[in-house]
């Protein structure tokens, strides 16, 4: 059940990458065209798609695992984060603010439960929650993914509506399509916020991770400080750390906080994927030689059959036929 003979999972990560491209598509309509009627479809996508990743996230935390601690796999944070994506966009849709976010946000949804859909099936494995250290590190990293992709959709839309604005022909579609969308400022702002949210939860993913780190035994190896997962966090962690205070460093506002914003999400993906390729840890065996009784041919015995250590050292089983 928690690998991927997980049929449920499967099926409805596939059923909300389905609903995801579709919403993409509507909401990449409707930003070229500006139909009215795509809209109903755009948004019965994006809650089919948001109520599906949802169920599947509750299935596998009840169902699956029978555990107060639902993240136990990639698969589930995957999930979980597939939906509060949705959860964002159905918020911009009801308060209509930053109008376009959800445009460069769905490609977000819909790249995230295909990956949920490939991590169930064919590279799953579970998480070694050994302590509280772990859960708060896991949904950390998750929640903090968030707020990461939420500041590079408004990177994304920031760059477009700048484009828009310095194109030299202003046609009557343009500007009306340029009207319907957040202006430059508040949507600076929004990822100033966002961003500021993130560096918030990276930084205690952060914390916690050099915490399990130095604790126990590490996937990393000896040398993790210098790993490249540690390296790129790192550097995630910085980049977002500089959007922060965008608005009292003129010189990265505008353009270059919207183009850090995105790379940032790009070295967190790449983070992530490089977590999942890890081995997982290796299991400590004892260094004592366990006593195994098996019936043996020992020439001291005159061929009778006795019982000896398997596991003494070389020179004693040298005894032995």
């Amino acid at each position: 059940m928690n690998g991927p003979q997980d049929w449920f999972t499967t099926a409805g990560l596939i059923a909300a990458t389905i609903s995801s491209i579709v919403a993409c598509i509507a909401a990449a309509v409707r930003l070229l065209r500006m139909p009215q009627r795509g809209r109903t479809l755009e948004i019965t996508a994006v809650i089919t798609a948001t109520v599906i990743c949802g169920a599947v996230f509750m299935y596998r935390a009840f169902a699956v695992h029978r555990s107060w601690v639902p993240l136990q796999s990639h698969v589930d944070g995957l999930a979980l984060l597939a939906g509060l994506v949705g959860m964002v966009v159905m918020w911009s849709y009801w308060t209509r603010r930053l109008q376009g976010l959800n445009v460069f946000l769905l490609p977000v949804m819909a790249l995230v439960s295909l990956w949920g859909v490939c991590a169930g099936w064919w590279s799953w494995k579970p998480f070694d929650i050994s302590s509280v250290w772990t859960s708060v590190h896991l949904f950390s990293v998750y929640i903090g993914t968030l707020s990461v992709a939420a500041a590079a959709a408004k990177g994304a839309l920031w760059l477009y509506v700048d484009r828009q604005l310095r194109a030299r022909t202003h046609q009557a579609q343009r500007l009306h399509r340029l009207g319907a969308l957040a202006n430059l400022e508040s949507i600076e702002v929004g990822i100033t916020r966002s961003a500021t949210i993130g560096f918030v939860l990276l930084t205690i993913g952060l914390i916690t991770g050099l915490i399990i780190t130095t604790g126990g035994e590490s996937r990393l190896g000896p040398g993790w400080w210098y790993s490249a997962k540690v390296v790129l966090a790192a550097g995630v962690w910085a980049i977002y750390a500089l959007v922060m205070h965008v608005r009292f460093v003129p010189t990265f506002r505008g353009r270059r906080a919207a183009i850090l914003s995105i790379v940032g999400l790009v070295l967190l993906i790449v983070v992530l994927g490089i977590s999942q390729a890890l081995p997982g840890p290796k299991t400590v065996q004892s260094s004592l030689f366990k006593v195994q009784s098996e019936p043996r041919l020992c020439a001291t015995h005159h061929f009778e059959l006795a019982t000896v250590n398997c596991e003494r050292p070389p020179k004693e089983a040298s005894e032995c036929i």
